[in-house]
């Protein structure tokens, strides 16, 4: 059996703010060339979560139902992550949702196993506890969860992926979502746990700027009981340099607003009686910097939808 493993995809139908190119197309590029080479290897898909940046984009799923159209013969499955996953409803009225009521994927967890080829696929979706391997060997498993090779911020609480897999020797293949930071390791007894990364650079961070080259695992994987073992290997996914596709100006301009000047409006509305009109005052104040009120705009407006 071969097996294609992919992390994080978040496909979206708008541009982020840190992208110069149109992702929308870029996106559909990589994902082509990731079917396209499903296609010739004869592999399944297993994705790790957060295939969707937004659980519910009609948009999306419109240019999902055309580009699945194109690849019937592909097997799709996935478990859910926080961004595919609306509220408490987990998939009803989801773009995800929809496209596995249609049979366009299969959505996977802790709950429901999937048999293919004398091995045992499980999934564990964000928030979910992991299954229970029904067999000694021949178990894959597909998980969105904070596993990592090392903490992205001080003080972020992860499991370390080689405890991990240690810790769960029934599984002779781990897939993992969520952190976006590639990683991989292979056990002395030839099991394997990866983390591809993010399939599209979306932020302006360090990491996708300096380190991250798109990536997923090709898997060709046997009966143990015949003596053979799991092979991987990287396949890139055809990419530009990230200085062509990815911008910093939003970061630079956040990073030039005068700091006397935020303090002191912030004071005005602490000290404001009624604080909805002072807020609303310094928004059509033209003597106040265009680059300090937008900011105040958009701190207003999270605000207002938290």
């Amino acid at each position: 059996m071969n097996i294609i493993a992919l992390s994080d995809v978040h496909l979206r139908s708008a541009n982020p703010i840190a992208r110069k190119d149109n992702i929308v197309k870029t996106q559909f590029k990589k994902l082509k060339f990731i079917f396209d080479y499903a296609i010739e290897h004869d592999c399944i898909i297993l994705q790790a979560g957060d295939f969707l940046d937004k659980s519910r984009d009609w948009n999306l799923l419109v240019m999902l139902i055309h580009f699945f159209g194109k690849y019937k013969k592909i097997k799709f499955y996935c478990v859910l992550g926080q961004h595919d996953s609306y509220l408490y409803s987990r998939t009803r009225g989801t773009t995800l949702g929809i496209l596995e009521r249609m049979g366009i994927v299969n959505i996977l967890n802790n709950r429901m196993t999937q048999y293919i080829d004398d091995w045992c696929i499980y999934g564990s979706g964000w928030g979910e506890p992991l299954p229970k391997a029904n067999y000694y060997e021949n178990n894959i498993l597909i998980t969105h969860r904070s596993i990592a090779d090392t903490e992205v911020y001080p003080g972020q609480k992860y499991t370390d992926y080689e405890k991990f897999i240690n810790a769960n020797l029934l599984y002779d293949l781990v897939i993992v979502g969520d952190i976006h930071r590639s990683f991989n390791y292979r056990s002395s007894g030839g099991r394997y746990i990866v983390n591809t990364g993010p399939m599209i650079r979306a932020e302006a961070n360090e990491y996708n700027i300096d380190h991250h080259a798109p990536h997923f695992w090709h898997f060709e994987v046997g009966n143990p009981k015949q003596g053979s073992k799991i092979q991987g290997q990287i396949i890139p996914i055809p990419h530009k340099p990230s200085d062509e596709v990815i911008s910093r100006s939003h970061i630079i301009e956040r990073n030039n607003v005068d700091i006397t000047e935020m303090s002191k409006l912030l004071d005005r509305v602490i000290d404001d009686k009624d604080k909805e009109f002072a807020i609303q005052k310094i928004f059509t104040d033209e003597s106040i910097k265009p680059k300090t009120r937008r900011i105040l705009q958009e701190i207003y407006d999270n605000a207002k939808q938290g």
